[in-house]
């Protein structure tokens, strides 16, 4: 029997997955909530809102190709899909039906976002439509397992190049925009790009690290100097998406970040982060509203404590309250 050797762990992915999911949560503080005098945070959004998702599927295809073993011949695929829906898809179910029935129970007692019409409507778009839904902030997770599934296929197709990978992921983003948000194939054509590149990178690891090392800080100062007029170019999304890699991935390798633990500690509990940060969020803001407005300078006050409860509350809870149910810590680990 072949053994395949076990890889060793890459700190820098670890600490960019909590970078990223820092970038999420902040970019979910505003929701539906109308936000007034506090112009600075749309734009800190917006911007945010260029890059932080094909940062965090370029991080998905890196580890979804490192983490990645050979499957035995009989039932092997089979096993393997079943391992990855239960390894994502019932915490997804799970917190989304959460979501749309808290949120219907909540909406007559306190401020709401994104309430759904009924729990049926609820329901059916959640396995759908889910960006569409009222548990839309969740969709990563459903397109990252229609990316898991195909995975093993894209693998077989391309062995050991990375053009054929490359090129399926250009012409799935050039046809993107005209597909539909049905199963979110729209999301998945989107963002197959940057998932792949992170697959090609995976393979040459070392010599992305390399490349760091070399022109990193010109990656850096690229993405900065984008940053600041990515209003006029043609395809910011894009843009800023493909620079922010090498940009980010330097970034967390300078003094100061590459031996954060805080970091790192946001990226081992990223998936329970992920899933419950909206909740939190939605939470503290909805009995932050019925004490004082948040629009203006209040804002200021509830900037810092949202990103708080978005990061750390899931966090707390999952070291807390979930880990006295096996169930439930099993499948939001």
């Amino acid at each position: 029997m072949c053994v395949t050797p076990k890889k060793p762990r890459i700190f820098e992915i670890d600490r960019a997955k909590g970078l990223a999911i820092l970038l999420v949560v902040v970019g979910h503080i505003e929701a539906r909530t109308p936000l007034y005098g506090a112009d600075w945070y749309g734009v800190l959004k917006h911007w945010i809102y260029q890059f932080h998702m094909p940062f965090f599927m370029f991080l998905s295809g890196f580890v979804m190709e490192y983490t990645f073993k050979p499957m035995e011949v009989s039932g092997g695929y089979f096993n393997y899909a079943r391992g990855k829906f239960m390894r994502l898809m019932p915490a997804f179910f799970a917190v989304a039906f959460l979501v749309v029935i808290g949120k219907t129970i909540a909406s007559h007692l306190m401020h709401v976002d994104n309430v759904p019409q009924g729990l049926v409507e609820g329901v059916v778009d959640i396995l759908i439509r889910p960006i569409y839904s009222s548990a839309s902030s969740l969709w990563y997770i459903y397109v990252l397992f229609i990316f898991y599934l195909v995975f093993p296929f894209l693998r077989r197709l391309s062995g050991n190049l990375a053009w054929p990978l490359l090129a399926i992921g250009v012409a799935a983003y050039a046809v993107h925009f005209d597909l539909t948000s049905y199963f979110a194939l729209d999301r998945v054509a989107e963002y197959a790009l940057f998932l792949l590149i992170g697959v090609v990178l995976a393979r040459n690891s070392n010599k992305l690290f390399v490349f760091l090392d070399k022109f990193g800080w010109m990656a850096l100062g690229l993405f900065v100097a984008l940053s600041l007029s990515y209003r006029m170019l043609p395809n910011p999304r894009l843009v800023l998406g493909l620079v922010s890699i090498p940009a980010l991935m330097f970034l967390v390798r300078l003094p100061g970040l590459n031996d954060s633990k805080l970091l790192l500690i946001f990226g081992k509990y990223v998936f329970v982060i992920y899933l419950l940060n909206t909740l939190f969020i939605g939470l503290v803001k909805g009995i932050g509203l019925k004490v004082m407005p948040w629009d203006g300078l209040n804002f200021l006050i509830y900037f810092p404590l949202l990103t708080a409860a978005g990061v750390l509350l899931p966090i707390a809870f999952k070291k807390w309250v979930l880990v006295k149910w096996p169930p439930l810590d099993r499948i939001t680990s």
